[in-house]
C-alpha cells in the first residue's frame, strides 16, 4: 500500500504528470520522489503497457494522472495493472476515488484553484481502505510550512502572497 502523503517520500518531489516517459517516471521514483505518467488520453491497452514498463523499472511508488474534463477511459485498466496511485486533475469525482480506494490504490488530487480549498475536499475519505484521500499536505499543514494557496495564481506555492 502506498500513500499520496508527501511526508512519506524521502525526497518530497512529485513529477508533473505531463509526460508519458516511463524512464523519467522510474528515475524520479528511484530517486525517492514520486514519478508519474499521464493516463488521460491513453486507451486501456496502451495505459497497461505504460504501467507495466514503469513497474519493471522501479519498485517505488508512482502515479498515473487523469484529467477529469475527459472520460478516464483507462482508469480501471491502470488499477488492474498495478499502478500504486492515481491522481485527478480538473475535477473531483467521489465515485472514481471510491473505485481506486476499493482496490487499495492511493489517490491524489491536483489543486488548480482556490475553490478546491473551500470545497471541503480535505475531509473526503476513501472507503474500504480506511485511508483518507490526501492532498499531499492538508491545507492547515501547508500554512504551517509557509506554503499556501496563492492569491495571485490560485495554486499551491511558496510565494507568500496568500
Amino acid at each position: 500500500q502506498y500513500s499520496m502523503n508527501i511526508n512519506d517520500l524521502q525526497i518530497p518531489i512529485l513529477q508533473a504528470p505531463t509526460d508519458t516517459s516511463t524512464d523519467l517516471a522510474a528515475a524520479v521514483s528511484n530517486a525517492s520522489g514520486m514519478g508519474s505518467v499521464e493516463g488521460t488520453w491513453k486507451n486501456p491497452d496502451d495505459a497497461v503497457v505504460l504501467v507495466d514498463k514503469v513497474l519493471s523499472k522501479t519498485k517505488n511508488p508512482f502515479f498515473v494522472n487523469f484529467i477529469l474534463s475527459f472520460a478516464p477511459k483507462s482508469l480501471d485498466a491502470v488499477i488492474e495493472a498495478g499502478a500504486p496511485a492515481v491522481t485527478f486533475s480538473w475535477g473531483i469525482d467521489p465515485k472514481l476515488i471510491k473505485i481506486a480506494h476499493q482496490k487499495s490504490v492511493a489517490v491524489g488530487i491536483q489543486i488548480g484553484s482556490i475553490k478546491v480549498k473551500r470545497s471541503g475536499l480535505h475531509n473526503l475519505s476513501g472507503t474500504g481502505s480506511g485511508r483518507a484521500c490526501s492532498i499531499n499536505y492538508s491545507i492547515r499543514r501547508l500554512a504551517s510550512t509557509g506554503i499556501g494557496i496563492c492569491r495571485k495564481c490560485s495554486s499551491i506555492c511558496s510565494r507568500r502572497t496568500y
